[in-house]
C-alpha cells in the first residue's frame, strides 16, 4: 500500500510537470516503477552511508550531516520520495543498525533527548519536499529559502523536545547548533547549483529555465 502511494505522486508529479530538480532533469530507468525503486533506495543509501559521521566543534552540541542529507534528498526528489526514504532512515536506525551519528543505532536515540530531531527530519522532508516541486524551486533566492525552512523545522521540533529533558540547557544547545546549520544551508544551496549546472546546459542554467 505504501509502494503504491508513493509509485502514485510519483507518477502524477511527472505527468503534470510539477516534480523537482533530479527528476526533472534525468531518469535511471525508462520504466516508472524501477526508476521510482532506484531513487528511493539510493535516497536510503544515501541516508544510512552519510548520517553516521559527526563532528563535535562547540561544547557537546554535535554537528551531523543529517539534516544536510535529509534536505538534499527531498530538494533532489520531492516529498513523495524523502519522507518514506527518511522514515525508513529512521526505522533502520531504531532497529539497532548503526547509521545514527557516531555510527551508533538503538529506539533510545529516538527516544531520548534528540529523538525530537527525528520527528523533524522527517517533518522537513516533507515540507522542502514540496516546495522543491514549486515552479522555479532551482533558483537561488528558492533554494536558500527552501533549505533555511527545512533547518528552521529541524531546530524547532528538536527544541521544543529536548527542552521536556533539559529545560535549563535547551537554548545553550540550540545556539551552538546555530553556526553548523547555517554552513550547511550555504553548503547545500550551493551543491544544489552546481548539481543542476552540470545537468543543464549553460543557456538554461544562467536564464533560470
Amino acid at each position: 500500500m505504501v509502494w503504491n502511494f508513493i509509485l502514485n505522486a510519483y507518477r502524477r508529479a511527472r505527468a503534470t510537470k510539477l516534480h523537482s530538480m533530479l527528476n526533472r532533469l534525468f531518469r535511471f530507468h525508462r520504466n516508472t516503477r524501477i526508476d521510482c525503486a532506484i531513487r528511493l533506495a539510493l535516497s536510503v543509501l544515501l541516508l544510512c552511508l552519510a548520517c553516521p559521521l559527526v563532528l563535535t566543534v562547540r561544547g557537546d552540541t554535535p554537528v551531523t550531516l543529517q539534516s544536510l542529507v535529509v534536505i538534499l534528498v527531498a530538494v533532489a526528489f520531492g516529498w513523495y520520495l524523502a519522507v518514506p526514504a527518511v522514515a525508513a532512515y529512521v526505522v533502520i536506525g531504531m532497529a539497532g543498525l548503526p547509521v545514527f551519528p557516531g555510527f551508533e543505532g538503538g529506539m533510545e536515540r529516538v527516544t531520548g533527548e534528540f529523538g525530537g530531531f527525528y520527528f523533524g527530519f522527517v517533518a522537513a522532508a516533507a515540507v522542502c519536499g514540496w516546495l522543491a516541486l514549486r515552479p522555479n524551486a532551482h533558483r537561488p533566492f528558492a533554494l536558500l529559502l527552501n533549505w533555511a525552512a527545512g533547518h528552521a523545522v529541524i531546530l524547532l521540533l528538536g527544541g521544543l523536545w529536548l527542552r521536556q529533558f533539559n529545560p535549563e540547557g535547551w537554548m545553550a544547545m540550540l545556539r551552538d547548533a546555530l553556526p553548523g546549520a547555517a554552513v550547511k544551508i550555504a553548503f547545500g544551496m550551493l551543491l544544489c547549483r552546481i548539481l543542476y549546472r552540470g545537468l543543464v546546459s549553460r543557456e538554461a542554467f544562467y536564464s533560470g529555465r
